[in-house]
């Protein structure tokens, strides 16, 4: 089978995300062209990451018989229909998360690529980097000890402001969660595929610091800022925002583990910090994305360690999520790039592999609605 020819829609800040880590796999994958909410959009897009093509529609691009596969990087809450779409016409999916807004439309997705033999993936690439999947491997095997703690959180800075906007705060758009579809989506998939262990129960607490931004008249990309003076009203309104700035989650898994987590956007400092302790009776571990390339264990007797990511310290089934040799750094391009190579040398092979699925993607939005329930009502919700 020759390289599979995909499609990418979305110009903003991840559909290059997508086109580049894609590039980096170019013996299994050629990036065909993009579409964007414009054709100017999509031609700048093509034309500086050298696609043949540009589309004036994301429909013009799933009725171009030579586009095998789909990633789907548009707002969230076009998601569905766009995947849905893909499907119907033949096409394998990556989305980005979350894979749609509802549980009822996650598993109508999930169904139709199964029930059409389609491949279809879920853009949790926060667990390729190198130390996570070396530490899934050395949990799964024990290391660890039995599991009694999990505690972290994914704290962010980029929505301090009462200026500060994107369109990831109306909620027609983004969702009824903010910052736990974002962020807690992306920290739970992460520990589940950890520990093997699954959340069984949630008990969470929202709290939104600024019920009332400045929204700009204009359009802001996500991570950007849109500072405005007060003064200057003729270029924003005011704005009643409906979903949470900050949550604070207490939860038990399905082994009976307690754990607890914290997801902030107004985090003065942190960039993109997920984050996690576990503690096991014979070990803990403790990491964090913004410093990838390290990981601690803690030990009751003798020294605790640091381990730096190095291939040749790592299990070996880990090592093949390297891309350089220890004392190289590794971050978060190179996350999407295994992602897509993990995607695509499954595909090729016609098997399916152990990227995150639809199924993964359902999984998470059953967590994120379990977690607005609980807030709403103030009491422990089943997962």
């Amino acid at each position: 089978m020759g390289v599979t020819s995909v499609g990418v829609i979305g110009t903003g800040l991840i559909g290059p995300v997508h086109i580049e880590g894609l590039q980096r796999n170019s013996d299994l994958v050629r990036v065909l062209g993009v579409a964007g909410t414009s054709l100017e959009k999509a031609r700048a897009t093509a034309e500086r990451y050298g696609l043949p093509r540009a589309y004036e529609s994301w429909e013009e691009m799933l009725r171009d018989s030579e586009i095998e596969a789909v990633h789907v990087c548009s707002p969230n809450y076009l998601h569905h229909g766009m995947v849905k779409e893909a499907l119907l016409a033949g096409k394998h999916v990556v989305c980005e998360k979350p894979l749609a807004l509802t549980r009822a439309e996650g598993e109508e997705l999930l169904e139709l690529a199964t029930s059409r033999g389609l491949f279809h993936g879920v853009h949790f690439n926060l667990r390729y980097y190198p130390l996570v999947q070396n530490l899934q491997r050395k949990i799964r095997s024990g290391h660890l000890g039995k599991l009694v703690n999990i505690h972290g959180g994914f704290l962010q800075d980029w929505l301090l402001y009462r200026d500060d906007y994107n369109w990831r705060l109306e909620s027609s758009r983004a969702g009824e969660t903010r910052v736990v579809g974002d962020l807690a989506s992306h920290w739970f998939d992460m520990i589940e595929f950890l520990t093997g262990q699954r959340v069984r129960q949630v008990c969470a607490d929202f709290s939104t610091v600024h019920p009332l931004r400045r929204k700009p008249r204009g359009s802001v990309q996500t991570f950007s800022s849109a500072a405005s003076s007060p003064d200057d009203s003729e270029s924003w309104e005011e704005y009643q925002v409906d979903t949470e700035d900050q949550a604070s989650i207490l939860f038990r898994t399905d082994q009976g583990v307690q754990g607890s987590a914290l997801f902030s956007q107004v985090a003065a400092g942190r960039k993109c910090y997920l984050n996690f302790e576990i503690h096991g009776l014979d070990q803990a571990t403790r990491w964090n994305s913004e410093e990838p390339n390290h990981i601690w264990y803690g030990n009751r007797e003798g020294t605790n360690q640091v381990q730096i990511k190095d291939p040749s310290s790592m299990e070996e089934e880990a090592r093949k999520y390297c891309s350089y040799p220890g004392g190289h750094q590794e971050g978060f391009g190179d996350t999407v790039k295994q992602f897509m190579r993990d995607f695509y040398s499954s595909l090729q092979a016609g098997t399916a592999g152990g990227y995150p699925s639809f199924g993964d993607g359902l999984r998470e939005i059953q967590v994120c609605e379990a977690l607005l329930k609980s807030a709403r009502s103030g009491s422990w919700q089943e997962v």
